[in-house]
């Protein structure tokens, strides 16, 4: 049952107890009701999502780990290749969300019935276990017992069992906190339970090895532990289970984050950030403020979101991010978010909502397929190329995990309350509600339009306040009541305040005109997106035949793989001042699309929402130039992509040895090995041996290994599906081809389909530092 306090005349329900009435605090999601516009059409979608899928499937793996008979088989794609499960906990939080957002009936009946069938399997295994990792019983007994193998991508054999429990630890929490359900709150503590009583013996040391492999946020959820329950040895757990190989140069502000998996790291950074606010604690507070800003200053393009290949690149060098058709990973803006909001109800500062207002437009509602629903995963930065969602029945990727979350909880940071005052954080159709009765309601076509008209719908005296976004500039907004306007003052946090005793009735008018500003990379290369207000715009083409724009089912199904087209094709914007802005003028203001000229190709181009472009190819980063520049360059950036494309062209299957994903989608094989980051790459080098599994969907012909400069005094054997291939060995005096290595395959090898590539350290010396494995066609 939900606590309700009476504060003013607005009814906060809150599962914690309320802080000082002097913080700004959230309303919860049943307290907002979004109406109709985009990201209505987007919760539909959503709901209509969640509804289709097969709850038994996603039980599937937790029956089997309770001795259950299934009753129905596990889905395809990641929840059957080693991530068993990990989509049902995000469903539970799903649900959760949807059904408090929406008070739909269906969402009610499903929420109870996968808690009712997590508690059946909880209580068969007897000990408040509750897991859908594959063989998690044996795995997490080993753990208990100090038998610890762990690599970034897995622990004690498996893919990632920690951040898989993670999934339902979060699940089952918000279930109880968003979702009101006593049953998910039984469940949650039965499991925290279960798990301080495996790791009590750990040592301190024990835990930290465990830390290596991607474990999600379990420092957040076990002190979610501690919050509800109030049990200190759960406190205790998630100082344990904060990762010290993170969060030490954070606190000393050290940026050592190149090179990292992005999504790694982000959930342990919300662990912090609750951890320092829960618990007072300014080193792990002021470390997650810390990445925050590193990491949206430094690293975030402009729809908010980073990464390429899902890692962390280097902050001085963005090239990968407009070359790679592997561009922000969505997990990483949906954590992201979440951090962002702990950190704004800690601290009310400006830029937590800015930020979360341009990846919330940008990112995230524009990743939900706004027709045939679908989530995508990549978000290339990559002049003329595309994305692609997932197939409701075939792909299971994180991102579909996250995706079913971020549409069914809309409402959470729209508004904000310090007790008897509102803050509009956002301008979103929707209604705020205090019990059953309306309070306020938010009417507008924004982003479409620059007014937002809100209605009082119940009397009272309080003060509304309106945030100033940082696109706004304070001369050029106008606010009226009932038509009157009235002279503005800003606060320190970005808001209008508006105090009265409001009547039923009473109408403000928020006018908030858009300029078009030219934002560049972060690393200051000439590369530019253009931004209305907090809209990133971009130009759609159309796509070629052979894109494919949903999933399939496949591993690697989610990376549009489709033919990558010339960036020296792409268009430049030409201006010998660098005024690059002025080429951009209005076209129709209703669907906010505008004209973009002064391009090198000699004709215009039309710029729209990026959050509209769906089944097209794109381009939302621009080169900048001149015209002298754009000449003298344009022949030797043909020249050097055309060699890279030629390579792209035939190849049928490729990993990047060192690169977390791209190492777990080819199912990595390790027996001793280390990864490291070069000066323009990952490698993996090994003094035992390490395998991948790579695909040819029709005949290939070659093997093509490229290593780095570490290759002196290093030799190693190259298996193909279990047959020696190559021996090479590499004295000090190698010539630069030696760097790589072509392989002819057998002609009975040429058709396998699959391909199981080890590599084994010979003559007692490590391998080479390899950078890439490619099967090529010829």
């Amino acid at each position: 049952m939900k606590i309700i306090y009476i504060v003013g005349f607005i009814l906060v329900p809150l599962i914690y107890a309320l802080p000082s009435v002097a913080q700004i605090l959230p309303f919860q999601l049943d307290q907002i009701e979004i109406l109709e516009g985009p990201f209505k059409n987007a919760e539909q979608r959503n709901k209509e999502y969640l509804l289709a899928l097969d709850a038994d499937r996603l039980l599937a793996p937790y029956y089997k780990n309770a001795g259950l008979q299934p009753k129905a088989e596990n889905y395809g794609n990641w929840e059957n290749t080693g991530l068993d499960g990990h989509t049902g906990g995000h469903y539970v939080s799903a649900l959760a969300m949807m059904y408090a957002a929406t008070g739909d009936k269906q969402i009610k009946e499903r929420f109870d019935y996968v808690l009712q069938e997590l508690d059946k399997c909880q209580k068969a295994s007897g000990n408040g276990l509750l897991t859908g990792v594959l063989n998690g019983k044996q795995i997490f007994e080993e753990i208990g017992q100090g038998q610890i193998k762990a690599t970034s991508f897995g622990l004690n054999g498996a893919w990632v069992p920690l951040y898989n429990q993670h999934k339902l630890f979060a699940g089952l929490k918000d279930g109880y906190s968003i979702g009101g359900s006593e049953l998910s709150k039984e469940l949650f503590i039965r499991l925290s339970e279960w798990f301080y009583e495996l790791t009590k013996n750990l040592t301190d040391d024990q835990i930290q090895e465990i830390l290596q492999a991607e474990h999600g946020g379990m420092n957040e959820v076990l002190l979610d532990a501690y919050t509800i329950t109030g049990e200190q040895k759960y406190l205790k757990l998630a100082y344990s289970f904060s990762h010290k190989a993170l969060l030490e140069p954070l606190i000393e502000k050290e940026n050592k984050l190149t090179g990292l998996h992005a999504n790694t790291q982000i959930p342990k950074v919300v662990g912090f950030a609750k951890i320092g606010i829960q618990d007072q604690n300014s080193n792990y507070l002021e470390a997650s403020k810390y990445f925050w800003k590193e990491v949206i200053n430094h690293r975030t393009v402009a729809i908010g979101g980073n990464s390429v290949r899902e890692h962390f690149h280097s902050e001085n060098d963005f090239s990968s991010m407009i070359s790679s058709e592997q561009g922000p990973e969505n997990c990483n803006t949906y954590n992201m978010l979440r951090l962002s909001k702990e950190l704004y109800f800690n601290s009310p500062e400006p830029g937590y909502l800015n930020y979360y207002e341009r990846a919330l437009y940008n990112n995230i509602l524009s990743s939900i397929h706004p027709e045939k629903g679908g989530f995508v995963y990549f978000n290339p930065m990559r002049p003329n190329h595309y994305r692609v969602y997932s197939a409701m029945q075939k792909d299971f990727w994180c991102c579909v995990g996250s995706g079913i979350e971020n549409h069914g909880k809309y409402g959470e940071m729209i508004y904000a309350h310090n007790g008897a005052d509102i803050y509009v954080n956002l301008f979103i159709p929707s209604v705020l509600k205090a019990g059953n009765e309306d309070i306020l309601m938010q009417r507008t076509d924004f982003p479409f339009a620059e007014t937002t008209i809100f209605e009082m719908v119940k009397a009272g005296k309080y003060k509304l306040y309106l945030r100033k976004p940082d696109w706004l500039k304070h001369e050029k907004a106008i606010i009226k009541i009932n038509d009157e306007p009235i002279s503005l003052k800003l606060d320190s946090s970005g808001f209008y305040g508006l105090e009265r005793f409001w009547k039923k009735g009473d109408i403000v008018t928020y006018k908030m005109p858009f300029e078009v500003k030219l934002e560049k990379l972060p690393d200051g290369s000439d590369w530019g997106a253009f931004v209305a207000g907090p809209i990133v715009l971009a130009t759609a083409f159309e796509p070629l035949l052979t894109d494919r724009f949903f999933g399939d089912g496949s591993r690697m199904g989610h990376v549009a793989d489709g033919q990558l087209i010339p960036l020296y094709s792409s268009a430049t914007v030409l201006d010998d001042k660098g005024d690059y802005a002025s080429h951009v003028s209005l076209k129709n203001s209703e669907i906010l699309e505008y004209e973009l000229n002064g391009l090198s190709t000699g004709e215009s181009l039309t710029l729209k929402p990026f959050m509209n472009i769906h089944e097209k190819r794109y381009q939302l980063y621009f080169k900048l130039s001149n015209q002298k520049n754009f000449e003298e360059n344009q022949h030797k950036q043909k020249a050097e992509e055309e060699k890279l494309l030629a390579l792209e062209s035939i190849t049928a299957d490729r990993v990047t040895p060192g690169e977390q994903q791209p190492e777990s989608d080819h199912f990595f094989k390790d027996t001793g090995s280390y990864r490291g980051l070069g000066q323009n790459s990952y490698y993996r080098s090994t003094w035992s041996s390490i395998s991948y599994e790579l695909n040819a969907r029709s005949k290939v012909k070659r093997l093509l290994i490229k290593m780095n400069d570490f290759i002196s005094n290093r030799a190693m054997a190259i298996y193909i599906n279990g047959e020696l291939s190559e021996e090479l060995k590499f004295d000090e005096n190698e010539p630069e081809n030696a760097h790589e290595i072509s392989i002819t395959l057998e002609e009975s090898l040429q058709n396998a389909g699959k391909y199981l590539i080890e590599i084994r350290a010979i003559d007692s010396k490590h391998s080479p530092a390899i950078t890439d494995i490619r099967l090529l066609y010829n």
